[in-house]
Formats: C-alpha cells, sequence, structure tokens
C-alpha cells in the first residue's frame, strides 16, 4: 500500500504526491518571477537604483522606518532589493538585448557616467554592478 490518499508513503514517513505538470495544462503555463538581489542598505540601493539607474520605485516594506524589502523596476524588468548584508553582493541576473535597446544602453551609460565594463559569460556581455557588487549582465544580440 504504497499510496495512502494522495501522499506517498516513504520509509515510515508521507509525502505529498507531485501530480505531472500535463495535470495542470494551460493553468500552470506563465509563472511571474522576479529576481532577488540581497543588499548591505536597502534605502542605499534604492537611491542608486533610482537615481544611477533611472529604475522607479514599486513598493517599500519598512521595518522600524527603514525599508526592508522593495521592487524597483524599469521597461518591465522586476528586481526586489532585501536587505541582508549577510547575504549581499551574491547576485547576477541575465538581461537579453536587441540592437536597438543594447544602442540605447551604451548611450544611456555615457550620458548618465554609469561604471560598466565588458566582459564575457559565454558570450561578450555588458555588465554593471549595484552597491553591493551584484551583478547585472546585459547580453547584447550575437
Amino acid at each position: 500500500d504504497a499510496q495512502i490518499s494522495g501522499f506517498l508513503k516513504f520509509k515510515g514517513s508521507c509525502a505529498p504526491l507531485m501530480p505531472s505538470v500535463r495535470a495542470y495544462g494551460e493553468t500552470m503555463k506563465n509563472w511571474y518571477s522576479r529576481p532577488v538581489f540581497f543588499v548591505s542598505d536597502a534605502e542605499s540601493s534604492i537611491e542608486f537604483f533610482k537615481g544611477k539607474l533611472g529604475f522607479s520605485l514599486d513598493w517599500n516594506h519598512q521595518e522600524e522606518g527603514r525599508t526592508y524589502v522593495c521592487q524597483v523596476s524599469r521597461f518591465g524588468f522586476e528586481l526586489i532589493l532585501a536587505q541582508d548584508e549577510g547575504r549581499a553582493g551574491n547576485g547576477r541576473v541575465f538581461i537579453s538585448l536587441d540592437s536597438e535597446q543594447e544602442e540605447a544602453l551604451r548611450r544611456e551609460i555615457e550620458e548618465r557616467e554609469i561604471e560598466a565594463s565588458g566582459s564575457r559569460w559565454g558570450m561578450p556581455i555588458i555588465q554593471i554592478l549595484d552597491l553591493d557588487k551584484n551583478e547585472l549582465f546585459f547580453s547584447p544580440p550575437s
């Protein structure tokens, strides 16, 4: 009797069964996701993303009068910033660009004096680091 009313019995414990993806059909086809960058100071990070990179602040959760977690966005790209000094600086997001977007980004980097570098990550990329060295990788078209 391996199956007990929706649970799989395994070595004396019960674990919920995971129905196949096909069982959910159209319901599960478009998941909404957002990357999270852990930062050492959420308020300074908001100012960097807004002031230097031109993002907008979508929402801001505060604890004891200071930002704890928030979301910034630009051109449909949404990024959650969560204050956690111990985990800050280990994030990376990969953003694909078409030719027109690449040209516009390069112009903006120059006009806003954004510190950026060319690098490689299996392909040429434009790398921008936030205050904690989280990485924004922009991939020009190949």
